[in-house]
């Protein structure tokens, strides 16, 4: 991704300037939370949507391209490839997951062992519990931090052993009102994306 007024490259998931004037220039990043607009409704009151106005060419590549780049195939541009290093290959190249870094340790979560353990799991991350789940309103993984060690799903809440609830997004403590929630970087992404920015990165295989 590039800056018009300096001219610069920047790496989206790092923030990190990697070609041009600014080379080296780190940007302030943010967890990346994907949520439907019930959802941010609901936990932003104020939350203003900007909704773009495509062109009728735009409009065309969305209707034929959106179901294929939601789909688990994916697409893969061709001229990715030339531009390509050695790939990792201990997950297949266009896998979805969630990615999760700080700035000793990277490590991803394949949406396919976190489907087959119940849509969760509670794991350690950098020393710290870290709680990773599908959630069922925005259907894309999420990463928290967290003080329970155990949970279990009642219809499309999730209860854990701290009293909390986590409904819709939100996090809500045993007297029902809402908490603040500790997000690590995070990203729902594919293997070669991941595996490219954070080379060597961990994988979780449950």
């Amino acid at each position: 991704m590039g800056d018009r007024e300096s001219g610069s490259f920047w790496d989206h998931i790092t923030g990190k300037c990697v070609h041009g004037p600014l080379k080296g220039s780190q940007l302030e990043v943010f967890p990346l939370l994907h949520m439907n607009v019930a959802q941010s409704l609901a936990l932003y009151t104020k939350v203003q949507i900007a909704i773009s106005k495509l062109t009728f060419m735009q409009q065309l590549n969305v209707f034929f391209m959106g179901p294929i780049l939601r789909s688990k195939r994916g697409f893969f541009p061709p001229v990715f490839k030339k531009t390509m290093s050695k790939e990792d290959t201990r997950r297949p190249r266009m896998d979805s997951g969630l990615g999760v870094w700080n700035k000793t340790r990277q490590r991803y979560y394949p949406l396919e062992h976190l489907r087959k353990q119940g849509s969760a799991l509670i794991d350690e991350f950098d020393g710290r519990r870290l709680l990773v789940y599908i959630d069922p309103t925005s259907n894309t993984p999420v990463a928290i931090y967290t003080d329970a060690t155990r949970y279990i799903w009642h219809k499309d809440e999730l209860n854990l052993d701290t009293g909390e609830i986590i409904r819709g997004g939100a996090l809500y403590n045993a007297q029902g009102m809402t908490q603040s929630v500790l997000h690590p970087m995070q990203m729902l992404t594919r293997w070669y994306g991941f595996a490219f920015t954070f080379p060597g990165c961990e994988l979780y295989e449950g």
